[in-house]
């Protein structure tokens, strides 16, 4: 005989369900295994006709839960990490136009907005920026300050004084292969000896380069060009120096095709290693052929002989 109080209904079902749990969830387990095809099918089509109906009924439950339902699902999250990186993969792979375009969008849409957000972030997060790029080299912001009084806050090549603006922001110089740290040098030493791959000898070369008065440009053509230039090539070559591709041309043949410092071989195919024409920039007079990090890292270093000195010694010690 069913119970004609409800609530009494109720707790005898729960007491039944308590008493045969694993019964029961077995029992279910095997019917569902059996009619899983079934069910599906039932429930796609269930949804595909209510479709409506569902997705409104989630959004007035989300609605009125919404702390529970966020609670639930970072829970979920927490307790599910492999399956939700299982899950998004899969994503990824099946929607990858669809993601793409839409991040092309949204980062159009909202390019000032992120760029701003940054700037600000930057700007009142100082220390926690800089903490991320110190442990880098292992360091920590105390280890910095000590190095930065050890140097009487100053370049440790060019002697200049140490400010928050650029170029003279203080820099970590360390060592490519063993990452040790050798000191703090201003942007523009530190790039300039890592042009130079921080080898000794290619400074010491750059050291005599800066040293040459001018060299001897003939303006007859001696030999077949080397290369195939355009007319652009030709006219930033008179327009910037002065000189013909001939007299461009027969300084590649003296210099054997190689740059005059790092005796790397000139070659189009590769931006770094594009003959530059080195000059000095106080008499305007033309060095010769340098491939473009040597001659951005002589630049860098102020065709300075006193700071390319610096730079030799710097390297010795450290």
């Amino acid at each position: 005989m069913p119970y004609k109080d409800k609530n009494i209904a109720k707790i005898k079902k729960r007491e039944y369900y308590l008493t045969n749990k694993t019964s029961l969830l077995a029992s279910s387990k095997e019917i569902y295994q059996k009619k899983k095809e079934n069910i599906r099918k039932r429930c796609k089509k269930y949804y595909e006709n209510n479709k409506d109906i569902i997705n409104e009924k989630r959004k007035e439950k989300f609605k009125l839960n919404r702390e529970k339902e966020y609670r639930n699902q970072q829970n979920w999250n927490d307790n599910n990490k492999d399956k939700l990186k299982k899950i998004k993969k899969k994503y990824k792979i099946a929607h990858k136009d669809e993601i793409q375009k839409y991040n092309k969008k949204h980062r159009n849409l909202l390019k000032d907005y992120y760029n701003n957000y940054k700037k600000k972030w930057r700007h009142n997060n100082k220390d926690k920026t800089k903490n991320g790029k110190l442990k880098k080299y292992g360091l920590t912001i105390e280890k910095f300050n000590n190095l930065l009084q050890n140097q009487n806050y100053e370049c440790g090549i060019c002697k200049k004084k140490f400010k928050d603006s650029y170029p003279l922001q203080p820099c970590v110089d360390h060592d490519h292969k063993t990452n040790v740290v050798r000191g703090l040098l201003c942007h523009n030493c530190n790039s300039g000896i890592g042009g130079l791959h921080d080898n000794v000898e290619y400074i010491i070369c750059a050291l005599k380069w800066i040293k040459v008065v001018k060299a001897d440009i003939s303006k007859e053509s001696l030999h077949a060009p080397l290369f195939s230039y355009n007319k652009s090539k030709k006219y930033h070559l008179k327009r910037d120096h002065n000189i013909t591709i001939e007299q461009f041309n027969n300084m590649l043949f003296k210099q054997e095709g190689k740059c005059a410092i790092c005796s790397k071989i000139f070659t189009y195919e590769k931006c770094s290693l594009n003959p530059c024409v080195d000059h000095n920039h106080k008499t305007g007079n033309i060095r010769g052929l340098l491939c473009r990090k040597c001659n951005i890292s002589i630049g860098l270093l102020n065709d300075s002989s006193f700071i390319i000195q610096n730079a030799i010694n710097w390297l010795k010690e450290k």
